[in-house]
């Protein structure tokens, strides 16, 4: 939902022959993950690139990369084997952040990839993860273009909590009105305790469907998200 100019510059930049890997910078639950799916299947849809290949791995697939000593022949066979495509590795950051040897093996893991125009890498992490990341090696910085994705407009947060309403509510359906989802986006914005939006949103009416049907309720009230949150 939204995001449409920071998926237009993603596509632009898997698009270009030259320097076509990205990484997706935004804070824990600002939705990198929706976006890049949500971008994938948008991405597919159009005649310039209805053939691309979309690979997505998640962090923990690389756990056991540790060092460029311990990378293992598995990864280079892989690797050597991907096709043109979209790379997406998902939470990079988390793996890399204060393990300078880890960044270090798979930066050299990666380094064929980032050269390679057919292979576009689009990894994802927090702003203060990437800027320990060049810290840490200033040559990913000419590696990967940076994007970082935008604070959404209310009107995309209450869509994004419709959206998941409908979603939590397919085992039983429990009411809520645009009034009382615009509550729990303003009580998120104002309790920073809460986390990034639209992550918080969404874990407080998950909650607050869970409390619903635990008290035999039918609808979400504007105090019942109220005691959620204390």
């Amino acid at each position: 939902i939204g995001r449409a100019e920071e998926t237009e510059r993603l596509t632009r930049i898997v698009s270009k022959n030259l320097n076509n890997n990205c990484i997706v910078l935004g804070e824990a639950g600002a939705g990198k993950t929706t976006f890049l799916y949500g971008w994938s299947q948008n991405i597919l849809k159009q005649p310039a690139h209805r053939n691309l290949h979309i690979v997505q791995m998640d962090s923990s697939s690389f756990a056991n990369v540790q060092s460029p000593v311990g990378l293992s022949g598995k990864y280079h066979d892989a690797f050597s084997a991907i096709p043109s495509c979209a790379l997406i590795i998902d939470n990079f950051g988390s793996l890399v952040y204060g393990r300078p040897q880890a960044l270090q093996g798979l930066t050299r893991l990666l380094q064929p990839l980032f050269e390679n125009p057919e292979v576009r890498v689009v990894l994802t992490a927090e702003p203060q993860v990437w800027r320990w990341m060049t810290e840490q090696d200033p040559s990913l910085s000419h590696l990967l273009d940076v994007l970082t994705l935008k604070e959404q407009t209310p009107a995309e947060y209450l869509q994004i909590l419709k959206q998941s309403l409908e979603k939590f509510n397919k085992t039983r359906k429990i009411l809520c009105t645009d009034e009382v989802l615009e509550a729990i986006i303003s009580l998120c914005r104002r309790f920073s305790k809460l986390g990034i939006l639209p992550g918080s949103a969404i874990r407080v009416l998950d909650e607050a469907i869970g409390a619903a049907i635990a008290g035999d309720h039918k609808e979400i009230t504007e105090s019942l998200v109220q005691k959620i949150v204390g």
